[in-house]
């Protein structure tokens, strides 16, 4: 029983005791290497998840900015009768009171143009303007021509308009706000057609 314990003691010490591993220095560069690019796409990820919603949130904030500085559109059409050269207009939404309201004339017999009120049809010899009284627009025509009670219209005639409603304090202009054309206004405040 001796001779097997000294047989088999030295087998179970060889078995019991490990090789020691060898050290290799670029395995572990190359584990600390890659460890360190998984950290950084992590915190370049949670980076650009952090600007992703302060962008969003940005846009948001730009795009509410945009829409109340915005100039607002209303079309309407006024028919001036005879011996009547005004009309009103009084469908503007409940206004703050800080606006300006510009007129243009757009109808059918200018060819679908807008011409900025006051405006003279020298071919009809009509002279249309208006007044904007705050909340509502009074639209008025003369008729150059006309031979009978100053300048009433004969017949009546039903022209179309149309308001552009700027908040006075958005508006940053280069010059006087009446000398721009509706193309011009249509570029600065994304007006539609």
């Amino acid at each position: 029983m001796k001779k097997i314990l000294y047989f088999i003691i030295p087998i179970l010490l060889v078995m019991g005791c490990k090789k020691e591993e060898k050290i290799d220095p670029e395995q572990i560069k190359k584990q600390a290497v890659e460890e360190a690019n998984k950290q950084t796409a992590e915190a370049i990820e949670e980076a650009n998840k952090q600007n992703a919603e302060a962008i969003e949130k940005a846009n948001k904030q730009n795009a509410e900015a945009i829409e109340k500085a915005k100039a607002h559109t209303y079309d309407f059409s006024l028919t001036f009768y005879a011996y009547d050269s005004e009309d009103g207009y009084t469908g503007f939404p409940s206004l703050p009171g800080d606006e300006t309201t510009l007129v243009f004339l757009r109808d059918q017999t200018l060819d679908f143009k807008y011409h900025a009120m006051p405006y003279t049809d020298l071919s009809k010899g009509h002279l249309y303007s208006y007044t904007d009284n705050g909340g509502s627009v009074w639209c008025s025509i003369s008729d150059l021509n006309a031979t009978y009670r100053s300048g009433s219209i004969y017949p009546a005639i039903t022209r179309n308009f149309r308001a552009v409603v700027i908040q006075s304090s958005q508006m940053r202009l280069s010059k006087p706000l009446a000398s721009y054309s509706y193309a011009e206004l249509k570029e600065l405040y994304n007006l539609p057609d």
